[in-house]
């Protein structure tokens, strides 16, 4: 199986630029966490509302890859725990995204380090399908809320954030004729 499936960077790439991604700190599409935990309803829609704002935002940075980094603050790595092995955390995430937005936001997860110094990070990729809404209630979180990306802070969309969102999609979907 190939390092290169579904995002720009090989898995030694990409751990080389979280690296510095880490050093230089949060950004409109980087966020962390120091730990990953998704056994209640309100942490499950924590992510999946980060995941939704990811999606949902442009950023040229990374490509408009967002990231959200586990095991990491910024200026340094914290290290972590994951209860899953990668492809098990990876449909547990799907599977949450699943319950709780539409359309589907897909994600890339990938670990880093050793045993003892494990850290890791979920990677959103471009949406063309934004807006993604909440298609339930959860915990603080209400069926039609759409969140989205300002600066380094994720806020509800108010009403003047969608026609930038559809502007935004249409200029990436447009091209010059020649």
């Amino acid at each position: 199986m190939e390092d290169e499936l579904h995002i720009p960077w090989t898995n030694d790439a990409l751990e080389k630029l979280l690296r510095e991604v880490i050093k230089t700190g949060e950004a409109p599409k980087v966020d962390f966490k120091s730990s990953l935990t998704l056994g209640t309803g309100g942490e499950k829609a924590e992510i999946v509302k980060d995941v939704q704002a990811f999606a949902t935002s442009y950023d040229q940075a990374y490509r408009n890859h967002g990231f959200i980094i586990i095991g990491a603050e910024p200026g340094k790595l914290l290290f972590t725990t994951f209860a899953q092995l990668t492809d098990k955390l990876q449909s547990t995430i799907d599977q949450i995204i699943r319950e709780h937005l539409g359309p589907f936001v897909p994600t890339h997860v990938r670990q880093f380090g050793s045993d003892k110094e494990r850290w890791g990070v979920s990677v959103i990729p471009p949406s063309r399908n934004s807006p993604h809404i909440f298609i339930r209630d959860t915990d603080r979180f209400k069926r039609g809320d759409v969140y989205v990306r300002a600066g380094t802070t994720t806020s509800k969309a108010e009403p003047a954030d969608f026609p930038r969102v559809a502007r935004m999609h249409l200029g990436d979907q447009t091209y010059v004729l020649p």
